[in-house]
């Protein structure tokens, strides 16, 4: 019987500890984990196709990943030094014939409610200026930027953005940017401060 409790014991405690602690940080959006490489990222099956650098560092369109939103377009997943996941930008389908925005409008409070529950109450920054209220002038404004439509979500270690956003074609799609607090980020090149 002693033998059966102290595995237990040993087990519970590293759950319950800061190794625990450690688990639930790392846990990223769809399935991911924060910190991952790339390599382990196409170990798992997620499928990377790389993308233009930007100054967040080296970007893959992700496909194939663990879970994913019914109408999600493109996962953009960036990592910074040390090739580490620290950004993920996912774009819905798009969407056209809506120049009110109301589908997509609908789509966005339904995620905002959904991201309240995880991440508690978001900013909200919606703006709309003149000549863009009328109904169906909404993604026209969005695109001449002209007009604002997001939250910004703040959780323990990253922090989120949902907008809404248009182009000059008329379509429009959400886009969902998380981002980690602590991981770095850039294109891996160390700064002269950090060389000296």
């Amino acid at each position: 019987m002693r033998f059966l409790i102290y595995p237990l014991v040993l087990v519970f405690s590293i759950l319950s500890g800061p190794f625990a602690a450690a688990l639930a940080e790392s846990e990223a959006p769809f399935g991911l984990s924060w910190g991952v490489s790339a390599e382990q990222l196409k170990a798992s099956g997620v499928g990377l196709q790389l993308r233009l650098p930007d100054n967040t560092g080296v970007r893959f369109a992700a496909a194939n990943l663990p879970k994913a939103l019914s109408d999600l377009g493109e996962a953009i997943l960036s990592f910074g030094n040390n090739d580490k996941l620290h950004k993920i930008e996912a774009i819905s389908e798009d969407v056209t014939n809506d120049p009110a925005g109301i589908r997509l409008k609908a789509r966005y409070a339904t995620l905002s409610r959904a991201l309240t529950r995880k991440y508690g109450k978001g900013v909200t920054r919606h703006k709309i200026l003149e000549p863009w209220t009328r109904r169906n002038d909404f993604l026209t404004g969005i695109y001449r930027g002209s007009s604002r439509y997001y939250t910004d979500f703040i959780g323990e270690n990253v922090t989120i953005r949902l907008k809404i956003r248009a182009s000059r074609r008329g379509t429009s799609n959400y886009v969902l940017t998380f981002q980690h607090k602590k991981i770095p980020r850039g294109n891996g090149v160390p700064s002269e401060k950090d060389v000296l």
